[in-house]
């Protein structure tokens, strides 16, 4: 009886994923009823793949889940797709669908049991905010509540997040960088030496 006990708490515990409780803020604090969570590999993996995009920009989408717990809605990001077959210019970014077939292999292949939470794109010595096609992309192609924009700017070292409130795109006050308990975040910025 004891046994049967310990397997069904066990098999609980993996399908029911938890909200990190091993995270660095970065930046202040978040709205009260949205959060957005970062790996810290995937942040480095991140700024890794910005620090040498300064002429064009670039970008990928954003993998996760969204859970919904103490009152809030949390964008919790696990990983990142590089665009490829993408459209660029120093100031512009276009998801073509040789691009988005290759998001969504690339789903398939790594991330069946992820979503698509948003998506990340460079802005080389722009600062940080949403362009005209910026707001397109997201208001056509991240249209669910909790689907976030994230903006690096490789040259100036500064970053991001917009979210939908209220049916308007926010920039995001701040974030958590989070990894396993146990396991030392970095709280520097822009740190690539994640791996």
């Amino acid at each position: 009886m004891k046994k049967k006990k310990t397997k069904e708490r066990v098999s609980r515990k993996n399908t029911t994923p938890d909200l990190p409780q091993n995270i660095v803020p970065v930046g202040e604090r978040v709205f009260d009823d949205k959060n957005i969570y970062i790996h810290q590999k995937v942040y480095a993996q991140i700024h890794k793949f910005a620090a040498n995009k300064t002429e064009n920009e670039y970008g990928g989408i954003l993998v996760g889940r969204i859970l919904n717990e103490m009152g809030k809605e949390n964008t919790i990001i696990e990983g990142f797709i590089e665009a490829k077959y993408n459209a660029a210019t120093p100031t512009t970014l276009t998801f073509t669908h040789e691009t988005w077939e290759y998001f969504h292999s690339e789903m398939d292949r790594k991330y069946k049991d992820k979503k698509i939470v948003g998506w990340i794109h460079t802005h080389p010595n722009f600062g940080i905010f949403l362009s005209e096609n910026d707001r397109f992309i997201q208001q056509n192609f991240f249209t669910d509540a909790n689907q976030v924009a994230y903006v690096v700017d490789p040259i100036q070292n500064d970053e991001g997040f917009f979210f939908w409130v209220n049916e308007k795109l926010e920039r995001c006050p701040g974030f958590y960088l989070f990894d396993k308990n146990g396991v030392k975040i970095k709280q520097k910025a822009w740190s690539t030496d994640l791996d």
